[in-house]
């Protein structure tokens, strides 16, 4: 037996209308429901994961200021760069000294005697050059021309640091080494293993000098640090001055000073404590965005626990001391920075200044000590915003609470339409009894009909 679709045929009752009514009694309060409760969720959700997102900006700012690093950069200084310039360590102690250059490393030149041109061949054999400890050979066939030399030398996959070149004069050319490997004791030596080749090598193969001449002999560089002299094997001396690295100019002139300076870097303290500063001061601006009262989409976690139980927590955090410093100079208050009515952070810019000239390393305390300013924010952000932390068990209550309403909803749409198929069955069994009413209506109508007109006649 078919279901019926349409109005009722047997009883003319418009069927489609009765059962859509009763569903949809049914079905509008618990849908609108159902849409009321996932999208609160979906908001709160979405509030959230931008709180989250401002809480991992504001760690990242208190993170810089947590350890004592943060407070103890250095800043450096030359008079003439162009002599040399220093770079120092956070270790490194503040001082002012005087550098004088006593002689800039020299790396090693050699050349070779006189030949016809570039197309000369010189033999067969292997060249050995070595400057220091670092050594490399290249191979030399009878048909090499010094230019198949030059090149092989200058590619070959082991050199360290030696380039050849062909100068060619007026009275013929010449070949030409050079080495980065500067410092005392790092000339180049070019050796052989065939006598042929003792015109390109420094040691001829049986003993003695060969055709190659050292031009330039390779030296440390030497200066003067307060009467005090240091040498490098090149223009980079390290702990010269202890945690500090010095670089000399090679173009520098022997006898030239330059006075070098290290100092507390006071500018970056002062900038982070600012930076740390604008991030709070932005995370308060979302803070507010997501609580206040307003009916649009800024204020969706307006009256939240979680929210609000972080703002109080942070504003204490903020106004406690320091217990474990022991003087009155224990509190971001003490170095200018306080909460103004509206609750923006503000600096008082003299204050900060005159608390780090004359408060530097309590500063540090602050915010770096095991009960600090740093310590409190790094661990209250991380009670929230950790694995396991506060947002996400919230979030996991949330995409449950929004599974259970799709659940529901998919419950309740089978459940009406197992519904609207009983009703349907219903009235069609209704429908088709109707009907058979109306057909035997008829019939016993037609009887009676027939039987008058009998009677009269």
């Amino acid at each position: 037996m078919g279901l019926i679709t349409t109005s009722g045929i047997g009883s003319g009752i418009d069927v489609d209308s009765i059962i859509g009514a009763l569903v949809a009694f049914q079905r509008d309060n618990k849908v609108e429901q159902f849409t009321f409760e996932k999208a609160f969720a979906e908001a709160t959700l979405s509030g959230l994961g931008s709180l989250r997102s401002a809480l991992s900006e504001l760690r990242s700012s208190i993170f810089d200021l947590s350890s004592e690093s943060a407070f103890q950069a250095r800043t450096t200084s030359s008079s003439d760069t162009e002599v040399a310039n220093i770079a120092a360590e956070i270790t490194a102690t503040p001082g002012n000294f005087t550098l004088t250059i006593d002689q800039v490393a020299l790396n090693s030149k050699a050349e070779s005697g006189i030949f016809t041109s570039a197309d000369d061949t010189v033999g067969s054999g292997r060249l050995t050059i070595a400057a220091g400890e670092n050594t490399f050979s290249v191979d030399v066939s009878s048909t090499d021309t010094l230019a198949n030399i030059q090149d092989n030398i200058n590619s070959a996959a082991e050199n360290f640091g030696v380039t050849a070149n062909l100068i060619n004069g007026d009275n013929g050319t010449i070949i030409v080494f050079s080495s980065t490997e500067s410092g005392t004791g790092n000339d180049i030596t070019i050796t052989n293993d065939d006598a042929s080749l003792d015109s390109l090598s420094t040691v001829a193969n049986a003993g003695g000098a060969g055709g190659v001449t050292i031009t330039q002999n390779a030296l440390d560089a030497q200066i003067t640090i307060d009467g005090q002299q240091v040498s490098s094997a090149t223009n980079t001396f390290t702990n010269a001055i202890q945690d500090t690295t010095i670089t000399i100019n090679p173009d520098a002139t022997i006898g030239d000073t330059s006075n070098l300076t290290i100092s507390l870097d006071k500018d970056a303290v002062r900038t982070n404590i600012a930076q740390f500063v604008t991030v709070y001061n932005a995370f308060l601006n979302v803070a507010d965005q997501l609580q206040r009262p307003d009916l649009d989409a800024t204020g969706i976690l307006q009256g939240d626990s979680t929210l609000r139980s972080l703002m109080s927590q942070f504003r204490r955090d903020f106004s406690n001391v320091v217990e474990s410093i022991d003087s009155d100079f224990n509190s971001l208050a003490s170095l200018g920075i306080a909460s103004t009515k509206e609750g923006p952070l503000q600096i008082d810019t003299l204050e900060l200044d005159d608390a780090i000239e004359n408060n530097f390393d309590e500063i540090s305390q602050i915010f770096t000590a095991e009960d600090g300013i740093a310590s409190r924010f790094l661990d209250r952000i991380d009670q929230y915003t950790g694995t396991g932390g506060l947002i996400d068990t919230r979030e996991e209550t949330l995409e449950n609470q929004i599974e259970r309403v799709i659940k529901a909803e998919e419950d309740l749409f089978f459940r009406l339409n197992k519904m609207e198929e009983n009703l349907r069955r219903r009235f069609t069994t209704m429908d088709i009894l109707v009907a058979q009413s109306n057909n035997t209506l008829d019939f016993i109508q037609q009887q009676f009909a027939t039987l008058n007109n009998v009677n009269d006649n």
